[in-house]
């Protein structure tokens, strides 16, 4: 029943479209999904131990910031002029967006050259 069914779909398949089927091949299969994965069945992967609290690793980016705002003084200064002058006139619309970008640009191209020496 379903195989007649699937049939008579894939018929009015062929008669709305302009593709015909390949040559040699059932229509049936030339119109259905192909999937892009397959299955493993019994797959075992490796299982590792929960690390302790103490154990837990610490991001690196955290102490290398903190090391590279030292290096960063000029723009670090500007963001904090910035948003002291922003805070001191509330009624003022504006934002310290740009100084936040150029101090942050700083501090990542001085954490980026160290941060990868931390990958084991």
């Amino acid at each position: 029943m379903l195989l007649t069914v699937a049939a008579e779909e894939i018929a009015q398949l062929q008669a709305h479209t302009n593709r015909r089927p390949l040559e040699g091949i059932s229509p049936h299969t030339a119109y259905t999904m192909s999937y892009p994965y397959y299955t493993e069945f019994f797959v075992r992967f490796p299982k590792f131990k929960e690390r302790e609290e103490s154990e837990r690793t610490v991001d690196p980016r955290i102490e290398l910031e903190k090391k590279c705002q030292a290096k960063c003084v000029r723009p670090v200064n500007e963001y904090q002029s910035c948003v002291s002058r922003v805070q001191a006139k509330p009624e003022m619309k504006g934002n310290c967006l740009g100084q936040h970008e150029e101090m942050y640009m700083c501090i990542d191209h001085c954490v980026a050259k160290d941060l990868f020496n931390y990958l084991v």
